[in-house]
C-alpha cells in the first residue's frame, strides 16, 4: 500500500506544477511522509499485539516449575 502511494505521489500528484516543484514535493514525502507513516503503522501494531505478548508471558510463567530455595 505504501509502495502504491509513493508511486502515485511520484508520478501524479501534482501535475499542474514545474517538474523540479514536484520532484521536491516527492523527495519531501519520501523523507517526512513515509517515515511519519513508518512510525503510525509501527505504534497501531504494537496497540494489537501488546495483549497477546501479555498473554504469552503469563503463559509462560505458569508452566515454568517453580524453584524452592531449599
Amino acid at each position: 500500500m505504501l509502495g502504491a502511494l509513493n508511486l502515485y505521489v511520484a508520478f501524479y500528484y501534482g501535475l499542474d506544477l514545474e517538474p523540479a516543484r514536484r520532484e521536491e514535493l516527492w523527495v519531501d514525502f519520501k523523507v517526512f511522509g513515509i517515515t511519519a507513516l513508518t512510525l503510525v503503522f509501527v505504534v497501531g501494531q504494537a496497540f494489537v499485539m501488546a495483549p497477546h505478548l501479555r498473554d504469552t508471558a503469563a503463559s509462560k510463567d505458569e508452566a515454568a516449575p517453580e524453584k524452592s530455595g531449599d
